[in-house]
């Protein structure tokens, strides 16, 4: 499909390429190109064609022969029989310069053809005897090619030297990668495979041991072929993923702002939508975002940075572990305390991590013992970090900075509290209840290391808020009852 919706197809019986107009909503032919298929026995089943970044040049196959279409000079080259099709989802691409023609359509091996030249190989990337190649993508800058194969790995080649880079290539799905793009501005790659549509970053960060996915969607089937979309400025705007069933499904890098409260300053948006993640105000003033998950039930690793002094957003590093609902803290020294979260669907996580904020890094820090995801957490006045609760669990376990470390930190007894954690004027600690099951109040004293019941309420509430009053009381507002409905009250607590 050119600019502007005209669409350019291989007509069956003659197998000239055609190049079609659209005008009042009917499609009509403005030309054929010169030159077509000398197989007499083809049966007219094509692969889907690969235009050049300029829309000059077309490249595409039919039963074993490979064809190259000038559109400027509106000529068609094909070569002779190449071999067998090596799959239903082998597929071709040409390079940013419009010189070379990658295929996946001949054999076990991408093959590399000069485009003036269709019938000649210059070169076989790959052995026989290993995967086939069933995915390819040239780099935008052209000096990489992608290649996805049988066994889900992505392979990586150097197009200067036609060599492959091994140390850049990487598992990207349990079965055969069936579809690969770039992104225009050359910082991803979106792959397809088995039930999963995934983007990686183009080059794996510093100190990262492999790449890991930034999102991923999990959709039933594998493409059929996949494109990130522009608009008008060049900038990338839209993922298309489309299935053997025809579906369509179509990810925008925005979200839609009509569906915000809008701000007086509108602060942008995130490339994709996100929940269950946390937000941290940093000493710069900038805000962190960490984790969550978009649209698909998998944990992110991807970590944003809000800067309000220029109204953008930038990424900054990733997390060691992806992860969802995880406990965050802004620790004294101005480094972030990350510690657990979801990994999946019933996989809880006890490993903690720390930004640093000058190089932009996350490092693995010291793990808890227990996991407790939704549970209550607060700094201590010795920049500690205390954490109650979650997963219906009584464990406290106490982060001490110093040693990077977590040590027990006793039980508050009575039940699972994963309310509200408030750090009182006198130091002390306290759970704001949050059971579903009783009306507990707890303080923690963190010189002794005790816990103590203090005035419960009368009666139960969890997912309210608590709020600090200058004076040094504490307001509860809302929440849910005992019935498990939500509930108007508001209550003080006084020290």
């Amino acid at each position: 499909m050119l600019k502007g919706g005209r669409p350019i197809t291989l007509d069956k019986i003659t197998t000239e390429v055609v190049v079609w107009a659209i005008e009042d909503g009917k499609a009509r032919e403005q030309r054929r190109l010169m030159g077509s298929c000398k197989n007499s026995m083809h049966d007219g089943r094509t692969r889907q064609g690969v235009l050049s970044a300029d829309e000059q040049r077309l490249a595409g196959s039919m039963n074993g022969w490979l064809f190259s279409a000038d559109l400027k000079l509106g000529t068609v080259a094909w070569s002779g029989d190449l071999g067998k099709r090596a799959g239903p989802f082998a597929s071709h691409d040409i390079s940013p310069d419009g010189e070379w023609i990658a295929s996946s359509d001949f054999g076990a091996r991408v093959t590399i053809h000069r485009f003036s030249e269709p019938d000649k190989i210059v070169a076989y990337l790959g052995d026989e005897s290993g995967a086939y190649a069933t995915a390819i993508a040239f780099g935008r800058d052209g000096r990489r090619l992608y290649a996805g194969d049988e066994s889900g790995r992505i392979r990586v080649w150097d197009t200067t030297t036609w060599q492959e880079v091994p140390a850049l290539g990487w598992l990207a799905h349990r079965g055969s990668v069936t579809a690969l793009a770039v992104s225009h501005d050359r910082t991803l790659i979106a792959t397809s495979g088995d039930d999963s549509l995934k983007l990686f970053p183009i080059a794996p960060e510093p100190g990262e041991s492999r790449r890991r996915e930034r999102l991923s969607f999990q959709l039933g089937q594998a493409a059929n072929w996949i494109r990130f979309a522009r608009d008008e400025n060049g900038a990338d705007r839209a993922l298309l993923h489309c299935s053997p069933d025809g579906r369509l499904n179509v990810w925008q890098t925005d979200l839609d702002q009509d569906s915000i409260d809008p701000v007086p300053t509108d602060p942008g948006s995130l490339p994709f939508p996100l929940i269950d993640h946390q937000a941290i105000l940093l000493p710069d003033g900038k805000v962190l975002v960490v984790g969550g998950r978009s649209t698909a039930r998998v944990a992110l690793s991807t970590c944003h940075l809000y800067d309000p002094a220029t109204n953008t957003w930038s990424q900054t590093g990733s997390l060691h572990r992806p992860r969802r609902k995880p406990l965050l803290t802004l620790l004294p020294d101005g480094k972030v305390l990350v510690a657990g979260g979801v990994a999946r669907e019933g996989v809880h996580l006890v490993s903690c991590e720390l930004y640093d904020a000058e190089l932009g890094r996350w490092s693995p820090t010291g793990n808890m013992d227990s996991t407790h995801a939704g549970a209550s957490w607060a700094l201590l006045d010795d920049g500690g970090v205390l954490v109650t609760g979650g997963n219906a669990s009584t464990a406290s376990e106490r982060y001490h900075p110093n040693t990077d470390s977590w040590h027990p930190a006793g039980s508050p007894g009575a039940g699972d509290l994963s309310g509200p954690a408030i750090r009182l004027p006198n130091g002390d600690i306290l759970i704001a209840g949050g059971s579903e099951h009783h009306p507990n109040c707890q303080l923690f004293d963190p010189v002794l290391g005790e816990w103590k019941a203090t005035g419960p309420f009368p009666k139960i509430r969890a997912w309210h808020t608590a709020t600090l009053l200058p004076d040094g009381k504490v307001l509860l507002v809302g929440g849910r009852d005992e019935n498990g409905g939500p509930t108007h009250r508001v209550e003080v607590y006084g020290p």
